[in-house]
């Protein structure tokens, strides 16, 4: 992961591709050695989806958005409620929901955008409601 994360790191800072290509090589080789059921394996599928969401954007595709959508989707179903990671998985979601409404336009995108920021909102003020009892 922290190979993954590193190659990230340059693609940010130098936008080259062969590094976004080789974070992606590295979160899939991070994701491919974790166990099923295990915790481990959504953050793997979390990283993994940012940097294909990133692909998404430089190859301007719209056909390669369910890999980003169903990575973020498993994700989440392993962080239930109460989960410290849900909130941002909630938004990586929402993020590639967001971004492909941004291209294609669709209703439902546009729709599940707010659902999922409406979730984290709701979460946020239950947990900003608890800390303070």
């Amino acid at each position: 992961t922290n190979h993954g994360h590193s190659a990230l790191s340059r693609y940010r800072k130098h936008g080259k591709r062969r590094d976004l290509e080789r974070s992606i090589a590295e979160f899939e080789r991070a994701l491919n050695a974790c166990l099923p059921n295990h915790p481990c394996c959504a953050a793997a599928q979390s990283n993994l989806a940012t940097a294909k969401l990133i692909l998404c954007r430089v190859d301007d595709t719209n056909a390669s958005f369910e890999i980003p959508l169903g990575l973020n989707r498993n994700a989440l179903a392993a962080r239930p409620v109460g989960h410290a990671d849900r909130p941002s998985t909630l938004i990586q979601l929402a993020a590639v929901h967001l971004t492909r409404f941004e291209k294609q336009g669709d209703e439902f995108d546009g729709g599940r955008v707010e659902a999922l920021l409406h979730e984290v909102l709701e979460l946020s003020s239950t947990d900003s409601h608890e800390k303070r009892a």
